[in-house]
């Protein structure tokens, strides 16, 4: 099962900000800041609020949304399955 293309990849290193937004208070976070923090292993500190974040940034969702099978890792509710595809969307970003 393919879920990171090393095109997802490209575009992912190329927007390093993400926003999140908390309803009124639009923030733009870089990939480890925020919502977006991440452990040593390039998984997601806390994957529900990563994930919450994700889903509000419409800009990085159309690039997710381009690879169904990724969009399914990083949005779907298995939360194993979203930490391996962050994982490997990092180490390529980080080729």
């Amino acid at each position: 099962m393919r879920v990171v293309t090393r095109e997802t990849a490209t575009r992912a290193h190329r927007r390093r900000d993400m926003t999140a937004h908390d309803d009124d208070n639009p923030q733009v976070y870089r990939m480890g800041e925020g919502p977006y923090a991440l452990n040593d292993d390039d998984t997601a500190k806390d994957p529900v609020a990563f994930r919450e974040a994700l889903a509000k940034d419409v800009g990085k969702l159309k690039d997710i949304e381009k690879d169904e099978a990724l969009a399914k890792a990083l949005l779907g509710e298995d939360t194993g399955a979203m930490q391996e595809a962050l994982k490997k969307l990092m180490t390529m970003v980080r080729g």
